[in-house]
């Protein structure tokens, strides 16, 4: 209700003061120029009060659309992300002939599964990173061991794994948070639904 008198005043005011001025002009051919300044004041107010009763439910009808459109985009964006794994093959060293005089070896690396989410948030890089933030300290998922507001940088420590999060601007509106991790759990999931949550608050206030 508070955002519909604040855009209503805002068309409201210069509406009536250019109605008037219209009114005045167009009445002062007919009338006296006292009458028509009455009339002019009476029909002014009247219009820019239909008009203005008219256009701020518009106005506010589109916002909420285009906020829901941009919500949605979001989720249809988080449904595509893909989590990569990068797996080194074991490497296998043949043995050579006794005159090399070595040794057969046999060496396997391998790095475990590297699990990224990429998630979008309507909100500048410093609010995303705070928001961020109250988020994992909200779902007690664990121990926070490093954070760095400039680098955007936070990382948790769980029982079972390290998470990573690395906040970044976008765009001056916008920001993206990488989430990375060595194994998919539900502390993911639900520091990615804190953030949607989060961000829808924003966008409704």
């Amino acid at each position: 209700m508070k955002k519909f008198f604040n855009l209503f005043l805002i068309f409201f005011m210069p509406l009536s003061i250019l109605f008037t001025a219209l009114a005045v002009v167009y009445y002062s051919i007919d009338f006296e120029f006292s009458k028509s300044i009455k009339l002019g004041i009476l029909t002014g107010v009247l219009s820019s009060l239909i008009f203005s009763i008219i256009i701020t439910p518009t106005i506010l009808i589109l916002r909420v659309v285009r906020s829901k459109k941009a919500h949605t985009e979001i989720l249809s964006a988080d449904s595509h992300n893909v989590s990569k794994a990068f797996i080194q093959k074991p490497i296998v060293y043949e043995s050579k002939t006794p005159s090399t005089q070595k040794n057969e070896m046999s060496i396997a690396i391998s790095k475990p599964d590297l699990i990224e989410e990429k998630l979008m948030l309507l909100m500048d890089n410093e609010l995303a990173y705070e928001v961020s933030l109250a988020s994992v300290n909200h779902q007690k998922i664990g121990n926070i061991i490093y954070k760095n507001k400039e680098e955007g940088v936070i990382l948790i420590r769980t029982e079972e794994r390290e998470i990573k999060m690395h906040i970044t601007s976008l765009t001056k509106h916008t920001a993206q948070v990488l989430i990375t991790t060595t194994i998919d759990n539900s502390n993911i999931k639900n520091i990615i639904s804190m953030l949607k949550e989060k961000e829808h608050s924003f966008l409704q206030y």
